[in-house]
């Protein structure tokens, strides 16, 4: 979808960290609060720097795994 809007990414970032949810988080995702989360922050952008997309997620450890591929290269 966004390849067809004219949004290409060609460089990114992402950050993840763990967070204690409080009470609203917490009641949002169903669970205690004070609970470890895992918090992330993607941002990619496009050839001339202009954001393609950006992304915060808040993560269930237990059912979360990690895999980044960002830049030039494509798929192996």
């Amino acid at each position: 979808l966004l390849r067809s809007g004219g949004l290409v990414a060609v460089s990114g970032e992402q950050w993840v960290e763990v967070r204690h949810l409080d009470a609203e988080l917490a009641r949002t995702l169903a669970t205690e609060p004070g609970c470890a989360y895992l918090w992330t922050r993607s941002v990619t952008r496009g050839s001339r720097g202009r954001l393609v997309e950006g992304v915060e997620s808040y993560l269930d450890p237990a059912r979360f795994s990690l895999h980044l591929q960002f830049g030039a290269g494509g798929r192996r």
